[in-house]
């Protein structure tokens, strides 16, 4: 059997206090706060607006969701009330249509909504932004959830 010399034997001691003492400073490492992602931002940022468009851009964005509030609270109801007729034993194809239909109308006028707050937006930048604007609502139309 060979013998392992002193000096190795500190060597590898050494390399496993080094380790340790590094994965000790990486467990107690304050952890970083989660980046708050806001969609607000993230236009203003990418369209670089300047600040009389971003403040236009918030002031809108804000009337936006006040208007689509109730909207979403509505299809939100509407949804509720037609998953629960999966509680009946029998429902007619007729009612389970016409509560698809009332969700499709408040998800239209959402739409409808969304897409007049971004032609409203495009009036008030400039043509390189319009561009950016452009690829930026492809994105988001092409994302899927």
């Amino acid at each position: 059997m060979n013998r392992i010399n002193n000096k190795t034997l500190l060597i590898i001691i050494g390399v496993l206090l080094l380790s340790n003492l590094a994965l000790l400073a990486v467990y107690f490492k304050p952890a970083q706060p989660p980046k708050q992602r806001n969609p607000s931002d993230f236009m203003i940022r990418e369209l670089q607006l300047d600040e009389a468009q971003a403040a236009w851009f918030r002031v809108a964005l804000d009337s936006l969701h006040q208007r689509n509030k109730p909207l979403y609270d509505g299809m939100r109801s509407e949804k509720e009330k037609l998953f629960g007729y999966l509680k009946a034993d029998s429902v007619p194809d007729s009612l389970v249509k016409a509560a698809i239909q009332r969700v499709n109308t408040f998800d239209d006028s959402i739409l409808l909504n969304n897409y007049g707050h971004f032609a409203r937006l495009r009036k008030q930048i400039n043509p390189d932004q319009q561009i950016k604007l452009d690829t930026v609502l492809l994105k988001i139309a092409r994302r899927r959830k």
